[in-house]
Protein backbone atom coordinates (compact mmCIF):
# COMPACT_ATOMS: atom_id res chain seq x y z
CA UNK A 1 0.00 0.00 0.00
CA UNK A 2 1.22 3.59 -0.84
CA UNK A 3 1.88 5.60 2.43
CA UNK A 4 2.15 8.93 -0.10
CA UNK A 5 -1.42 9.95 -0.59
CA UNK A 6 -2.48 12.84 -2.33
CA UNK A 7 -3.75 15.91 -0.38
CA UNK A 8 -7.44 16.26 -0.56
CA UNK A 9 -9.10 19.19 -0.58
CA UNK A 10 -10.48 19.86 2.79
CA UNK A 11 -6.93 19.45 4.11
CA UNK A 12 -5.34 21.72 1.97
CA UNK A 13 -7.96 24.33 2.81
CA UNK A 14 -7.24 24.20 6.45
CA UNK A 15 -3.27 24.37 5.61
CA UNK A 16 -3.76 27.36 3.76
CA UNK A 17 -5.73 28.98 6.29
CA UNK A 18 -3.37 27.86 9.16
CA UNK A 19 -1.03 29.82 6.92
CA UNK A 20 -2.63 33.04 6.62
CA UNK A 21 -3.20 33.01 10.08
CA UNK A 22 0.66 32.60 11.11
CA UNK A 23 0.90 35.99 8.88
CA UNK A 24 -1.80 37.82 10.23
CA UNK A 25 -0.32 36.60 13.84
CA UNK A 26 3.10 38.02 12.98
CA UNK A 27 1.51 41.80 11.19
CA UNK A 28 -0.65 42.19 14.16
CA UNK A 29 2.50 41.75 16.45
CA UNK A 30 4.11 44.04 14.80
CA UNK A 31 1.64 46.71 14.87
CA UNK A 32 0.76 45.79 18.50
CA UNK A 33 4.17 46.68 19.30
CA UNK A 34 4.45 50.05 17.09
CA UNK A 35 1.57 50.90 19.38
CA UNK A 36 2.63 50.26 22.95
CA UNK A 37 5.87 51.69 22.00
CA UNK A 38 4.53 55.00 20.71
CA UNK A 39 2.22 55.27 23.79
CA UNK A 40 5.61 54.63 26.07
CA UNK A 41 7.15 57.38 23.89
CA UNK A 42 4.51 59.76 24.57
CA UNK A 43 4.53 59.01 28.27
CA UNK A 44 0.48 58.10 27.96
CA UNK A 45 1.46 54.66 29.34
CA UNK A 46 3.81 53.17 32.06
CA UNK A 47 5.59 50.11 32.10
CA UNK A 48 5.16 49.89 36.31
CA UNK A 49 1.60 48.82 37.49
CA UNK A 50 0.63 48.07 33.90
CA UNK A 51 2.10 44.96 33.41
CA UNK A 52 -1.36 42.96 33.17
CA UNK A 53 -2.83 45.41 30.74
CA UNK A 54 0.09 45.64 28.61
CA UNK A 55 0.46 41.51 28.65
CA UNK A 56 -3.79 41.52 28.24
CA UNK A 57 -3.44 43.61 25.39
CA UNK A 58 -0.58 41.43 23.35
CA UNK A 59 -2.60 38.38 24.66
CA UNK A 60 -6.44 39.83 23.03
CA UNK A 61 -4.90 41.14 20.12
CA UNK A 62 -2.75 38.29 18.50
CA UNK A 63 -1.90 35.65 20.88
CA UNK A 64 -5.17 32.90 20.02
CA UNK A 65 -4.41 33.29 16.19
CA UNK A 66 -1.28 31.21 16.72
CA UNK A 67 -3.41 28.26 18.54
CA UNK A 68 -6.21 28.62 16.13
CA UNK A 69 -3.12 27.91 13.06
CA UNK A 70 -1.87 25.09 14.72
CA UNK A 71 -5.45 23.58 15.57
CA UNK A 72 -6.05 23.78 12.09
CA UNK A 73 -2.84 21.93 10.93
CA UNK A 74 -3.48 19.20 13.29
CA UNK A 75 -6.93 18.29 11.98
CA UNK A 76 -5.29 18.99 8.46
CA UNK A 77 -3.07 16.37 9.19
CA UNK A 78 -5.45 14.18 10.63
CA UNK A 79 -7.33 14.58 7.77
CA UNK A 80 -4.22 13.66 5.45
CA UNK A 81 -3.54 10.51 7.73
CA UNK A 82 -8.01 9.24 7.42
CA UNK A 83 -9.51 6.89 4.75
CA UNK A 84 -11.90 9.96 4.52
CA UNK A 85 -9.56 12.84 3.85
CA UNK A 86 -8.24 10.43 0.99
CA UNK A 87 -9.32 9.53 -2.35
CA UNK A 88 -9.30 5.92 -2.16
CA UNK A 89 -12.16 3.50 -1.84
CA UNK A 90 -13.80 2.62 1.02
CA UNK A 91 -15.47 -0.38 -0.17
CA UNK A 92 -12.74 -2.86 0.71
CA UNK A 93 -13.10 -1.36 4.07
CA UNK A 94 -17.07 -1.81 4.27
CA UNK A 95 -18.87 -4.85 4.72
CA UNK A 96 -22.29 -3.59 3.88
CA UNK A 97 -21.35 -2.11 0.17
CA UNK A 98 -18.96 -5.25 -0.46
CA UNK A 99 -21.54 -8.07 0.38
CA UNK A 100 -23.93 -9.43 -2.40
CA UNK A 101 -27.59 -8.78 -1.65
CA UNK A 102 -30.19 -11.58 -2.89
CA UNK A 103 -33.60 -10.65 -4.25
CA UNK A 104 -35.65 -8.09 -1.87
CA UNK A 105 -38.75 -10.16 -2.34
CA UNK A 106 -37.58 -13.47 -2.12
CA UNK A 107 -35.64 -12.54 1.20
CA UNK A 108 -38.34 -10.33 3.13
CA UNK A 109 -40.73 -13.12 2.91
CA UNK A 110 -38.54 -15.70 4.30
CA UNK A 111 -37.20 -13.03 7.42
CA UNK A 112 -41.11 -12.38 8.22
CA UNK A 113 -41.91 -16.07 7.72
CA UNK A 114 -38.99 -17.08 10.17
CA UNK A 115 -40.00 -14.01 12.71
CA UNK A 116 -43.66 -15.18 12.32
CA UNK A 117 -42.44 -19.28 13.25
CA UNK A 118 -40.21 -18.13 16.39
CA UNK A 119 -42.82 -15.29 17.55
CA UNK A 120 -46.08 -17.57 17.34
CA UNK A 121 -47.46 -18.61 20.59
Amino acid sequence: MNNNKPFSIFSFVLFSIAGWLILYTAWALYHNHNYISEMLENNQLTVSGNEYDILNFYMANSAQYPLFAIILIALGWMMRKSPIGSTETLDKKNPITSTRRTSPDKSKEEDFEEWFRNNDK
